[in-house]
């Protein structure tokens, strides 16, 4: 509105979205406005959704790198039964989320974060599998909701940028770089 660098107004359409509460009453569902939004400076494609009824703030999806998000299920080490966002790659599931840009990945010191595998699972239900990496995936998860929601800042470079989160096996203790940070487990846990 007002910028003059602006070529033309998005589209809304109307949506039923679900509020991605953990149960699926009629409660958790609301009428919203979906806008798909790209802009140049600084960069970002994204979905955004608007109430229809009081015109708040819903919820955004970064559209650039489209990947299949769906919700899984993990016990972690400390909060015990938790949800998290996570990638159906078809045949696995795998620690990246896409809304967020946050890819968990483990190494034992051997590849570095591009070279290292996906860590991935057979179905949504991770229960205790991979506990220390679920629960490091979710916790990232919640930092960024965090800085988001409180301080409105979106990646550690407030404009979405990747999380590389590797947990690294056979480092004794946590290294982190500008890019990255790496945990390695605590012997006593």
């Amino acid at each position: 509105m007002g910028d003059f660098k602006a070529t033309h107004y998005p589209k809304g359409n109307l949506e039923i979205v679900y509020l991605e509460e953990l149960n699926m009453s009629a409660i958790n569902y609301r009428l919203a406005w979906y806008f798909e939004i790209t802009s140049i400076d600084p960069y970002q494609h994204v979905g955004i959704w608007i109430d229809a009824k009081n015109g708040e703030f819903i919820r955004e999806q970064n559209l650039d790198d489209y990947c299949n998000m769906v919700r899984g299920s993990f016990i972690s080490r400390f909060n015990g039964y938790q949800l998290f966002d996570i990638k159906n790659r078809g045949n696995d599931f795998t620690l990246e989320d896409c809304d967020r840009n946050i890819v968990t990945k483990e190494d034992f010191g051997l590849f570095g974060f591009d070279l290292a595998p996906h860590v991935s699972n057979g179905t949504v239900n991770w229960g205790t599998n991979q506990r220390d990496l679920t629960s490091t995936h979710w916790a990232t998860q919640q930092a960024w909701d965090y800085f988001s929601n409180v301080h409105g800042r979106q990646g550690p470079d407030g404009n979405y940028k990747k999380v590389k989160m590797i947990f690294d096996a056979g480092i004794p203790g946590s290294v982190k770089s500008n890019d990255k940070i790496s945990i390695a487990p605590n012997e006593n846990s």
